[in-house]
């Protein structure tokens, strides 16, 4: 596949209504005006979404876009997926996932997904440096997303294809429903799985041999190198890249922005049982990284109290926190 360079300059929308396909030029101006995913992704929700439409209607849009620096050595996995009307707030909406998703859209050769339409039964997309395709998804409707990657893994290409998916909560439009990428990276706020899941798309796999091409690569890995360097040589570079933002619970409660029984306190009597530290030495059997971050926080859970189960996930302090103090 031809080398790219930064960004691919396409564009592919998907109509699922009509089961149609079309490539697209990205102009120049565009990608400078706008630059990333996000931006990219907004200007696209600018000029076609309408207020009228309602979040679970089949013409309210949804974008899937990177940005210049996805599949390179820095921050080379995020992707940002868009709506123009997320069911949880009547408001356009907006998520960020990492992992490897992003880098594999960049390498099938595009900037960005347009996705509109509903389809008459469940569906996934997959694409790859030659094919793309509308597949058939009514062996994975319903299952959970672990289960649903890891079936089209199987189907399309082993662990080289990177699956955006939905679980039974986007199905049944549960109205914070998210997507949830490399098994563990969500992105989605304000429901933005639940419009994928009333479209009847269970996943976008995507599988590509491309790469990022550099028109001054030596200066690029320059500063590559110097960020990676300023990185691991930060004081709290060893904790985050153990325990992940759950690290940030020592410095709330130390500090006493712990948010605690609903912000009540700042302080939670029991955070030491459920700060990162004490889930990553009980539970952790490895650590993995997103692509391109010199940053390993993500871990591989076992946890086994009264049955044994796998999880795939990282360690966040949102969900440690929210759940666990400010709850």
């Amino acid at each position: 596949m031809e080398a790219i360079k930064g960004f691919t300059g396409k564009r592919l929308r998907v109509d699922l209504t009509e089961r149609k396909l079309h490539e697209e030029a990205i102009t120049e101006e565009e990608r400078t005006k706008y630059l990333g995913g996000r931006g990219m992704n907004m200007n696209v929700l600018w000029n076609e979404a309408s207020e009228e439409v309602e979040a679970f209607d089949p013409a309210n849009i949804l974008v899937f876009g990177v940005g210049p620096l996805t599949g390179s050595m820095v921050t080379g996995g995020r992707f940002e997926v868009s709506t123009g009307k997320a069911p949880l707030t009547g408001l356009l909406g907006t998520g960020n996932a990492g992992g490897q998703w992003g880098a594999g859209l960049k390498y099938c050769g595009y900037d960005q997904i347009v996705v509109s339409g509903k389809s008459s039964d469940p569906v996934y997309l997959y694409l790859s440096d030659d094919k793309i395709e509308i597949r058939d998804a009514g062996h994975i409707w319903g299952k959970t997303t672990d289960i649903a990657t890891k079936i089209i893994q199987d189907e399309s290409g082993g662990i080289n294809t990177h699956v955006a998916c939905i679980g039974p909560a986007g199905e049944n439009l549960v109205k914070y429903a998210t997507i949830i990428s490399s098994f563990a990276r969500a992105g989605g706020r304000g429901g933005i799985g639940a419009v994928m899941g009333s479209k009847n798309l269970k996943a976008i796999a995507v599988n590509g041999g491309g790469m990022v091409e550099l028109d001054q690569p030596d200066e690029f890995l320059e500063v590559v190198r110097k960020l990676y360097s300023d990185i691991k040589n930060n004081p709290l570079f060893e904790s985050f890249s153990r325990y992940g933002s759950t690290a940030a619970m020592a410095a709330g409660q130390r500090d006493g922005w712990l948010p605690t029984r609903n912000f009540t306190s700042g302080i939670f009597e029991d955070a030491k049982k459920i700060d990162g530290k004490a889930i990553y030495d009980k539970y952790a059997r490895n650590d993995l990284s997103c692509f391109g971050c010199p940053y390993h926080c993500n871990a591989v859970l076992e946890i086994v109290d009264g049955y044994s189960k796998r999880i795939f996930t990282h360690l966040e302090f949102e969900s440690t926190a929210g759940l666990g103090a400010k709850c």
